[in-house]
């Protein structure tokens, strides 16, 4: 990806539409909220497809992070591993490193190439987070994401698998920005990930693989498989006792059907609530915590003040409802030319 173009040296060659170099790429400024300097990519579609993977439609996201750490070789060359955590141009590599529409975005802005979206990886960090979720420090965000204690298991950010979360005491400070914690030496254990803590699976925690399956799992309720998600859970069957070895969440089956998420114990489906919220099943004492329903369910319904004609025709910016055209289109929805396409190798 370097050698095509992801490469601050070759920033400086990238050209629009007609061809004419780039008058800007990247756009550094002191971001207030995050407390230090930062360098973001401000090329029309790295913004378009970044708004659309976290649903960040607020005039105040302007661009997508670059890395700030790792030294020469990494910093100013990579995604910003808190933002895009295993995407493969982050600036380390992850077992299940993918391939995001932002990245493509990214060498289809060049000027050099036209991507093929259909080909790109599904990306699950950060999906429909919302504009906060870029603009504001990890240790405010919300839900799966964040953790700041190392004495209960919780759910790792898809929910995929049940975790810990791994706080890292250092032998010395900490940037003032990276503080997290009363103790100035204590955080996350990435330094690219900007030191943010958050639950990272268990080796035997997956709740997608039938392996993992544990002897508890009957009394509990629980199921493990293809279809079944880590949620909050103080659930026991009647007439058991819920041990100190059990944590306060586990795997149960999921579906989503008729713009409602489902939950499953012993085979009796229920519908959770919209926003998240407990339900409670026959022979079992407790209650389950279903997550919000955009959580499990991908087809997130986009509010009206979001949603712009045709999706601009991904030709343009869709912010606060209304489309920005990109350089050579127009009208309300930028289904409007006012250049014949230029013909551009694909990279895919």
């Amino acid at each position: 990806m370097h050698v095509l173009g992801f490469d601050p040296h070759a920033f400086a060659h990238f050209r629009d539409e007609r061809k004419r170099r780039r008058s800007k790429v990247t756009e550094q400024s002191m971001d207030e909220k995050l407390g230090r300097m930062v360098t973001r990519v401000v090329l029309p579609r790295v913004v378009m497809h970044s708004r659309h993977h976290y649903g960040a439609f607020s005039e105040n996201f302007t661009g997508l992070e670059l890395e700030d750490g790792g030294g020469r070789g990494t910093s100013g060359s990579h995604w910003e591993k808190r933002l895009l955590m295993n995407e493969i141009m982050t600036g380390s590599v992850d077992t299940r490193s993918v391939v995001s529409k932002m990245t493509l975005a990214l060498l289809e802005d060049s000027g050099w190439y036209q991507a093929n979206y259909s080909m790109a990886d599904h990306l699950d960090w950060g999906r429909n987070q919302g504009t906060d979720f870029i603009t504001s420090p990890c240790n405010l965000w919300k839900g799966a994401y964040h953790c700041n204690t190392t004495n209960f298991s919780g759910c790792t950010y898809n929910r995929e698998a049940e975790g810990y979360c791994p706080i890292v005491t250092y032998s010395g400070d900490l940037p003032k920005w990276a503080r997290y914690f009363p103790q100035a030496n204590k955080g996350g254990q990435s330094s690219l990930a900007d030191y943010c803590t958050y639950f990272v699976a268990y080796s035997d925690g997956s709740c997608t693989d039938t392996n993992s399956a544990r002897a508890p799992d009957r009394m509990l309720g629980e199921v493990r498989g293809s279809n079944s998600r880590c949620m909050a859970s103080s659930l026991v069957r009647t007439g058991f006792v819920r041990g100190s070895i059990t944590q306060g969440n586990g795997c149960y089956q999921h579906r989503c059907v008729n713009n409602s998420l489902e939950v499953a114990v012993d085979g009796i489906w229920k519908a959770c609530p919209e926003a998240g919220g407990p339900v409670q099943f026959p022979g079992f004492n407790g209650e389950l915590i279903c997550p919000a329903y955009n959580e499990l369910c991908s087809n997130r319904p986009v509010s009206v003040s979001e949603q712009c004609a045709n999706s601009c025709n991904l030709n343009g910016d869709c912010v606060n409802g209304k489309c920005h055209c990109f350089l050579g289109f127009h009208g309300h929805d930028c289904s409007k030319s006012e250049l014949s396409r230029i013909h551009l190798y694909s990279i895919i």
